[in-house]
């Protein structure tokens, strides 16, 4: 099993436990599953620093050209 790479010095913990209670956020998390989207080994929402930077963590190694993150469109 691979480790995982979150480096906590650089995520702004207390921000980003408030963003994933954001009902925006939470509604934006149920249309992503609702419509298929696929995301491992990725903390989504992750916020960075004082500046408070809205992103994506790699919760392990990611290899180059590795999809972190898709989206089908269920129809």
């Amino acid at each position: 099993m691979k480790e995982k790479m979150l480096n906590l010095d650089l995520i702004n913990i207390e921000a980003t436990m408030k963003l994933t209670k954001n009902e925006k956020f939470q509604r934006y998390l149920l249309w992503l599953k609702t419509n298929g989207a696929i995301f491992k080994g990725i903390q989504f929402p992750s916020v960075f620093g004082k500046a408070e930077i809205i992103g994506i963590a790699a919760l392990e190694d990611l290899p180059p050209c590795h999809v972190f993150l898709s989206i089908f469109l269920l129809q």
